[in-house]
C-alpha cells in the first residue's frame, strides 16, 4: 500500500475491511499469551470489529458519543478503536500512567459515556474517576473485573460484547554484554566505534574487515534478543539521543525515528533508508507535509494533517494555530538534505545570564546514558552557569554499595563523599562533551525519583520542570552560592 491510496478510502474504517477481504486468513495481529504467541487472522479481526460495533450500539451508545479506552499495547486496543469508530462514534485514547485526577479530567473534558479497560491493575485510578463523572455510564472491562454494577454505570464484559453469528535497552544489552568477557566487550567497542565514525561522515577503509566479523559474530546474537526477524524499530515520542540509535545502528538493527504531535495527525516526518538515515535528525517531512522554521527557530507544520482546533478551548487554538501554520513548540532547524534537527521545547530552552540559550533536553539525555544516572534536570535561566539535580540509579547505587562495604540506603549513600564523587565523575564524562555554555559545574541530589504519583512526571514521562523547581528550587539556588 502506498500513501497515495488513501485518498481512495472515505475513512480508515473502509480502508481496514477492504484489506481484510483481501488479505483474509492471513496473520494480521500477533500476541504472547501463557508464554506462545498466537495470531489473529485479517478476517477474524474484523468480524470481531464489526460484533463489538454492534455491542457498543446494543447497550445505548450512539455516533458521535465519545468512547474512553485505558489499555496497554494489545491486540484488543487496535480492535476497540476500529470499532468504535466504525460505529460513529469516536475514540478518546489515554495514557496508562493517568492518575485518578488524570482520568477525571479527561472523562469531563470528553463528556465520554462509556470507558473500555484493559485490566484490573489499569482500572484501579479509572474507576473511581468513572464514578464521579457526569456523563460515563458504561464501563467495558476487556479482563473480568471484580466489581458490580455500582450506581448508574453499568459493567459489560468484553466477550459478552462480542457474541453473535459472525464466523533504559541499551543499558541492559551493554552490561549483559560486559559479563560475557573481554571479547565481547571488545567486538562491542569496536562495533561502536565504527558507527560514530558513520555518523560524524568519516569512511575508514580499515572498518571494512571488522565489520564481516562483527556480522558474523556480535550482530546476530543482538538481533535475535529481539527475535531474530527483525526488520527494524519505530522511535518516537521525544527526540532520541543520536548515541543510542548509533548504538542500534551498529548492532545490524534499523532505527527508523520520527516526529510528529497529536496535533498534526500524528506523524509530520520520519527517518527511512529511501531518505538516508541520519541519527541525529527526525528525517524529511512526509509527502503533503510543509514544513518552515520560524524567525525564533520554532517548527511550523502545515498540510491536510493538521488539526482543526482544541477540543473546547477556542484560546489556545488561536494561539497554536496562525495562518494554517500550526506552531509545534519545538525549536530546530533542517540540514542539507531537508531533515528536521529537533534541539528543545521552545518552553524549555534555558537562558544564561549572557543570553546564550543552552538546550537542557540535549544535556539531561547524556547525563542519563550514564549508567550512574536514571533522571536528572538541569537549570541556569537568567544564571551564569548550568546546575543539575541528579536521580541516582538504583541498581548501579546497589552495585557500589556492595563494592565498597556500605550499606545500600539511597539517603545515606547521598550524602557520603565517596558516592558523591563517583557521580560527580559521571557528570565530568559528560561535561568533556559539551560546550562551555553547557557544562553542569554544580549537581544536587533529589530526595527521591520523579515520578508520576509525586506529579514531577507526566503520564508520557516527560519531567514536570516546574514541579520539580518548586520542590527543589530553594536547593538548586544554593548551588550557586556554593
Amino acid at each position: 500500500m502506498k500513501l497515495a491510496d488513501f485518498e481512495t478510502y472515505d475513512s480508515l474504517v473502509a480502508m481496514f475491511f477492504d484489506r481484510a477481504r483481501t488479505r483474509g486468513d492471513r496473520p494480521f495481529l500477533t500476541a504472547k499469551i501463557d508464554g506462545q504467541w498466537r495470531s489473529q487472522s485479517w478476517r477474524e479481526v474484523a468480524d470481531k470489529v464489526c460484533l463489538l460495533a454492534e455491542g457498543l450500539r446494543r447497550i445505548g451508545l450512539n455516533p458521535g458519543d465519545r468512547v474512553i479506552l485505558v489499555s496497554e499495547n494489545r491486540p484488543e486496543w487496535c480492535i476497540a478503536d476500529l470499532a468504535i469508530m466504525a460505529a460513529g462514534m469516536v475514540t478518546v485514547p489515554t495514557y496508562v500512567t493517568n492518575t485518578e485526577r488524570d482520568h477525571l479530567h479527561i472523562l469531563q473534558n470528553s463528556g465520554a459515556k462509556a470507558v473500555i479497560v484493559s485490566s484490573a491493575k489499569l482500572a484501579k485510578p479509572l474507576l473511581p474517576a468513572v464514578f464521579r463523572a457526569d456523563a460515563a455510564e458504561h464501563v467495558i472491562a476487556i479482563e473480568p473485573l471484580r466489581q458490580a454494577q455500582a450506581g448508574t454505570v453499568a459493567f459489560h464484559e468484553w466477550a459478552g460484547l462480542l457474541e453473535g453469528d459472525a464466523a533504559a535497552l541499551r543499558t541492559r544489552i551493554m552490561r549483559q554484554v560486559e559479563k560475557q568477557g573481554r571479547v565481547a566487550e571488545y567486538l562491542m567497542d569496536r562495533a561502536i566505534g565504527i558507527g560514530e565514525a558513520k555518523l560524524a561522515g568519516r569512511k575508514r577503509l580499515r572498518d571494512g574487515p571488522m565489520n564481516l566479523i562483527l556480522e558474523k559474530t556480535l550482530r546476530p546474537k543482538i538481533r535475535q534478543r529481539f527475535g531474530g526477524r527483525i526488520k527494524a524499530m519505530v522511535s518516537g515520542g521525544a527526540p532520541l539521543n543520536p548515541d543510542v540509535g548509533v548504538f542500534f545502528e551498529t548492532m545490524g538493527i534499523t532505527l527508523l525515528q520520527g516526529y510528529g504531535q497529536t496535533e498534526a495527525g500524528p506523524v509530520i516526518s520520519c527517518n527511512r533508508p529511501a531518505a538516508g538515515i541520519k541519527m541525529d535528525t527526525v528525517g524529511p517531512p512526509l509527502d503533503g507535509v510543509e514544513v518552515r522554521i520560524a524567525a525564533d527557530g520554532e517548527i511550523l507544520v502545515r498540510g491536510e494533517l493538521v488539526m482543526q482546533g482544541y477540543w473546547r478551548n477556542s484560546a489556545e487554538t488561536a494561539r497554536s494555530l496562525q495562518d494554517g501554520w500550526l506552531h509545534t513548540g519545538d525549536i530546530g532547524h533542517l540540514d542539507g538534505q531537508g531533515r528536521i534537527v529537533i534541539t528543545d521545547r521552545k518552553k524549555d530552552m534555558i537562558v544564561n545570564d549572557k543570553g546564550d540559550n543552552v538546550s537542557p533536553q540535549k544535556v539531561e539525555g547524556m547525563l542519563t546514558l550514564q549508567p550512574e544516572i536514571m533522571q536528572a534536570m538541569v537549570a541556569g535561566d537568567r544564571r551564569p552557569y548550568l546546575v543539575g539535580l541528579v536521580v541516582p540509579d538504583a541498581e548501579w547505587a546497589a552495585e557500589w554499595a556492595v563494592a565498597n562495604g556500605e550499606k545500600f540506603d539511597m539517603p545515606e549513600l547521598q550524602g557520603l563523599p565517596a558516592f558523591r564523587n563517583a557521580v560527580r565523575a559521571a557528570v565530568d564524562r559528560v561535561n568533556r562533551e559539551l560546550s562551555v555554555i553547557e557544562k553542569v559545574r554544580q549537581i544536587a541530589f533529589a530526595d527521591e525519583p520523579f515520578s508520576i504519583e509525586n506529579e514531577e512526571m507526566t503520564p508520557s514521562m516527560k519531567i514536570r520542570r516546574h514541579k520539580i523547581r518548586e520542590r527543589y528550587g530553594a536547593r538548586l539556588d544554593g548551588l550557586y552560592k556554593a
